[in-house]
């Protein structure tokens, strides 16, 4: 039943697990809690509570000073700051909108943002005991042979919880019909280390396809939600080039790829962006926007560089290239219409709406072999005119600056 917490004498014991604290956050009632016991029962007390009476407020402690016995854990909830004597508490209502806390530096979130932090630190937890389960080599290599023996048998199960933990995590993170990917990756650093600590996973289990499909068909959207602060960290635009040639290498249709990009944004993303942003387009690759952030502009130039080579026709066809050079490429529709977009929401970046950002490792020159190649790609998919209009700006982007 949910109601008062009784409260223990003992000050390295939370009063709701009766264990000695790993990860101590102070409430609004000034007493110190487990962090995940508390928001578990601040989530089951609001299934009790009318709407408008639903607000909890707690922060973080330093657990050296609160707790002199305790090992210091360096955590972090979301965007949440460190409490020390100069940080305040964090406001958090349980429902609706709001305004700022009792100080004026008091972090609030809404209902929604509220559940999105506690499932992202809800998958964290879970990737963690997966980390920590000896059985998760067999997830990365489900075709490793199985004895029969009793020892086996139980290693078999506690490997098909793992799984059932895997699936979970990827449910959650992937498919979650409450809370966007969209809103976990761009909003929240943690979002991007949940994808660095899936990742040894998904590359042997074939989900690189499925987040593929939800990275791209969000990518205009989260921009346009924090225009100017999202970003993505180093290590996870590695983890994503690593995902576009692995991709490539195992000779995944590209063409599939892209259309159920195109079919999930229209069917769940642009209705999610017309929220904020009226004019929308039907399509998650026309918008400027994407070329005014260098994460984006350098994610989709890597695209189109890794589709130059997967479209490029072999040298068996090399007498008919040399009479219709635009044969040097066959191009399937959604890659087509790919490209295109592409073009379009280049062509219209144009200040002052829209700055122009470089990708993040510009090339050295004009005469860079990758550069010549995309924009040989380019030139023969569209009209000579609007690519003599495009090269400026698409050279902009991708030569360094002398």
């Amino acid at each position: 039943m949910v109601g008062q917490i009784p409260i223990d004498e003992d000050p390295l014991t939370c009063p709701i697990t009766l264990q000695t604290f790993r990860d101590p956050v102070i409430a609004g009632d000034g007493h110190v809690y487990e962090r995940v016991a508390i928001f578990r029962w601040i989530t089951e007390l609001v299934q009790h509570l009318s709407p408008t009476s639903t607000q909890a407020t707690f922060s973080n402690v330093n657990p050296t000073q609160t707790l002199p016995y305790a090992s210091p854990i360096s955590t972090q909830l979301g965007k949440q700051s460190i409490a020390t004597p100069r940080h305040p508490r964090c406001i958090l209502h349980l429902d609706g909108q709001f305004s700022l806390g009792r100080r004026a530096n008091a972090i609030t979130h809404d209902k929604y943002t509220l559940g999105l932090l506690l499932n992202i630190e809800n998958l964290y937890r879970d990737i963690l005991r997966l980390d920590n389960d000896n059985n998760k080599l067999s997830i990365l290599n489900p075709t490793e042979s199985e004895s029969t023996n009793e020892t086996s048998q139980i290693s078999i199960t506690t490997t098909n919880q793992s799984k059932q933990l895997f699936n979970s995590i990827i449910n959650h993170y992937l498919n979650d019909k409450n809370y966007l990917f969209a809103d976990m990756f761009g909003q929240f650093n943690k979002g991007q280390i949940i994808l660095q600590r899936l990742y040894p996973y998904l590359k042997t289990i074939n989900y690189l396809e499925l987040l593929f499909i939800r990275f791209y068909s969000s990518l205009s959207y989260m921009i346009r939600r924090w225009s100017t602060s999202f970003h993505i960290e180093h290590n996870i635009m590695n983890i994503i080039n690593l995902i576009q040639q692995q991709i490539y290498i195992n000779k995944i249709s590209y063409e599939q790829l892209l259309a159920k990009v195109y079919i999930y944004y229209n069917e769940q993303m642009k209705e999610k962006l017309i929220e904020f942003y009226s004019d929308a387009l039907s399509s998650p690759f026309s918008d400027p926007i994407l070329f005014t952030n260098s994460y984006s502009v350098t994610i989709l130039i890597e695209l189109l560089l890794i589709l130059e080579r997967q479209c490029y026709l072999s040298s068996t066809l090399q007498i008919i290239q040399q009479l219709q050079p635009q044969l040097q490429y066959q191009l399937t529709e959604y890659i087509r219409l790919f490209v295109i977009d592409i073009c379009q929401a280049l062509m219209s970046c144009s200040s002052p709406v829209y700055t122009l950002k470089k990708i993040l490792k510009p090339f050295a020159q004009i005469k860079h072999q990758q550069f010549i190649l995309l924009c040989k790609f380019l030139r023969m998919q569209i009209s000579q005119n609007i690519y003599e209009a495009l090269e400026p700006k698409l050279i902009y982007c991708c030569i360094k600056d002398q």
